[in-house]
């Protein structure tokens, strides 16, 4: 299953893409900065 990061400081849009990504069947990741995001992107 491929993975994807969303990154937003936007709760909502983040909330909205996650379940419809979901619903597509991709493995979702978020975070909500920059800095958040490299560090997932590091670690993962």
């Amino acid at each position: 299953m491929a993975k994807i990061l969303i990154v937003d400081d936007e709760p909502e849009i983040i909330t909205l893409t996650k379940m419809m990504l979901k619903k597509a069947g991709y493995d979702v990741v978020k975070a909500e900065s920059g800095e958040e995001g490299l560090e997932i992107i590091k670690r993962d």
